[in-house]
């Protein structure tokens, strides 16, 4: 720290002045990097409780997930009740960033909790689900964040059920090559609390060779 009374002085001032802009830009960096760290992190545990690989006797499954961000809220999940039935969810929570990561892993963990572990319908499923997020989001957390979500039970033969708002589902129908559009209407996660008077089961078929496509934006 230089300190004279002439030109010397401005001098050491602007360098006095860089030293500290120096440091700010430093601890800047740093913590930025440590940002960055925290949130790959959070990423990794995100996309760890995501299924990889699942097998079936009648159906051939394969899932992927590539995120815009590097924590977000795009959902799906894979899995077999306690009884044996193969289930799987689709869904997507507004926004981007840290907190529409936690309702989508909110999500997840009561999702696989109630089909692991009781034996509900995918509208009770559904139903249940949004009022945990509405008291967890909306009340607790403060926040908005909505979140489409579709909840599909596979009962065998090619028959499914399902019960949710999210986007349509495409099947692909081998015998006519043609693409059909699966509507899944209902409400959105996360917007009122009881939902139970307006969500519904519905179902659907596959025939042998036809390919089901249910995607996030």
């Amino acid at each position: 720290h230089v300190t004279t009374n002439d030109e010397l002085q401005v001098l050491a001032e602007k360098f006095n002045s860089m030293g500290r802009e120096l440091q700010v830009n430093i601890r800047e960096r740093e913590e930025k990097e440590r940002l960055k760290k925290e949130m790959e992190l959070a990423q990794r545990i995100q996309t760890a409780l995501l299924p990889k690989e699942v097998k079936h006797d009648e159906l051939e499954i394969e899932a992927k997930m590539l995120p815009a961000d590097e924590v977000g809220g795009d959902f799906y999940d894979i899995l077999f009740s306690k009884s044996g039935n193969l289930w799987f969810a689709i869904g997507d929570v507004s926004g981007h960033g840290v907190t529409p990561g936690l309702i989508m892993m909110m999500a997840q963990t009561i999702h696989s909790t109630m089909i692991r572990h009781l034996d509900y319908t995918p509208k009770e499923v559904v139903n249940v689900a949004n009022y945990i997020l509405y008291q967890n989001v909306h009340e607790r957390l403060k926040a908005d964040h909505f979140m489409t979500f579709v909840t599909v039970k596979y009962l065998g033969n090619g028959v499914f059920v399902h019960a949710g708002a999210h986007l349509d589902f495409i099947v692909h129908r081998q015998a006519t090559g043609a693409c059909e559009l699966i509507d899944t209407d209902g409400v959105w996660l996360n917007f009122l609390e009881d939902i139970s008077h307006i969500t519904k089961d519905a179902t659907f078929s596959l025939e042998i060779g036809d390919t089901l496509v249910a995607y996030t934006d």
